[in-house]
């Protein structure tokens, strides 16, 4: 059997495994749309604005529940102060948003805190810098740290401007270390900030590293050895101290349907399968208890869209360990034995070469066989998976 056909496979295998962790939930309540923002506050996502049907923007919104996966509602912007390409935030308890797009195409500077105790918003003094929409932001400790976006004349920022929760002041920050960022990503894990994506000039061009900033010397540096397609309109969440990214658009204007992960502690990027169904551009986006959410968007046929999904193949993405496991005969003529070292309670997958799952079955005990009879010869994969690992093998069939 060569090597490219069991590459070929592993790919597939790999692709389709965290494929099947996508789950579709109850749609979005409101109306479809996209470019809207959110924050999160415990175990519930807060999901407003953006552009609906019609090109009307919108200032309602709905608080999705972590535990039940439920929609209710929340106090929608106050009016005349819909809006779309906002960024929003959360800290200490209490939800954020600032700036934006109206429709009237007017760049917005406004800021806006959020009570879940009186489900109501208070304006916050202006910010300082002219109107922008489209920004990203990120939190390290008692700051949030807004990035790039457009102005009013329709030119891609670079600039980075922090503010302080604690003396509740603005402060301008070091630009970024290139031209710009627009509808791009940005994160923090631990006490880093990071940005990626996102054009970063009127002239189609886009950013195709991931940058990290240090916020006690106020500093940017390049991730080394990265290098990121051309994309904009990101989602992007941290899930178990690794960023998700999904989706997008490109350079040729098509929407994308993949899921990068970004683990700092090894600065590696590990590309996984989006949503079955089609993929989509600004949606709004958060994590909850390490699983990644996405809701409403533009999908590949410029409609907006109002459905939610989740994934969960990022919880423990590199944490698990390989699992002991003995796996024979292999080759496998008419029975295949696995035999957990450690463990029972597994559930075993058995991959052909299309990537297609033609055995799956949950053991209860240290011990069981496969009948290898019931396939035809070829080279498969086999996932043997339990709560503290995980383990998979090529496996051969023939008779």
């Amino acid at each position: 059997m060569n090597r490219t056909i069991l590459f070929t496979l592993i790919f597939i295998y790999s692709g389709f495994v965290h494929g099947q962790s996508w789950t579709q939930l109850t749609d979005f309540p409101g109306t479809q749309r996209d470019d809207g923002c959110s924050f999160t506050i415990n175990s519930k996502a807060f999901c407003f604005s953006g552009l609906e049907v019609g090109w009307q923007c919108t200032g309602n919104g709905f608080v999705f529940d972590g535990g039940s996966e439920t929609w209710s509602s929340m106090a929608s912007l106050p009016n005349g102060k819909e809006r779309q390409y906002a960024t929003a935030f959360s800290y200490n308890g209490s939800g954020y948003m600032l700036g934006g797009l109206y429709c009237s195409n007017a760049c917005m500077k406004d800021f806006w805190q959020y009570s879940v105790s009186t489900n109501s918003w208070t304006a916050l003094p202006d910010f300082p810098g002219i109107g922008r929409q489209g920004m990203s932001n990120f939190i390290i400790k008692n700051k949030v740290y807004v990035i790039g976006g457009r102005d009013q004349s329709n030119t891609t920022l670079n600039e980075v401007w922090e503010y302080n929760f604690s003396t509740t002041t603005w402060s301008q920050k070091n630009n970024l270390p290139f031209a710009g960022m627009w509808r791009g990503a940005a994160f923090s894990i631990d006490t880093t900030g990071y940005v990626c994506y996102g054009m970063n000039s009127n002239a189609n061009s886009f950013n195709h590293s991931i940058y990290q900033y240090d916020y006690t010397i106020d500093s940017w540096t390049i991730v080394p050895n990265i290098t990121l397609p051309a994309r904009n309109y990101i989602a992007c969440a941290v899930t178990n101290k690794k960023a998700c990214l999904y989706g997008g658009q490109d350079s040729l204007n098509v929407i994308t349907n993949d899921v990068k992960v970004f683990d700092p502690s090894d600065t590696s990027l590990t590309t996984l399968a989006g949503v079955p169904t089609i993929g989509r551009k600004g949606t709004m986006f958060f994590a909850l208890n390490d699983v990644f959410y996405i809701s409403t968007g533009l999908d590949a046929t410029q409609s907006r869209i109002k459905e939610t999904w989740k994934n969960t193949a990022f919880v423990g993405l590199k944490e698990q360990t390989e699992l002991s496991v003995s796996i024979f005969p292999n080759p496998s003529n008419d029975k295949l034995c696995i035999e957990l070292i450690s463990s029972s309670n597994a559930t075993i997958q058995l991959y052909n070469s299309l990537g297609a799952v033609v055995l799956e079955s949950i053991i209860a005990t240290n011990k069981t066989e496969v009948n290898t009879t019931l396939y035809p010869d070829g080279i498969y994969l086999l996932s043997v998976k339990t709560k503290t690992g995980i383990s998979s093998k090529k496996i051969v069939i023939h008779h």
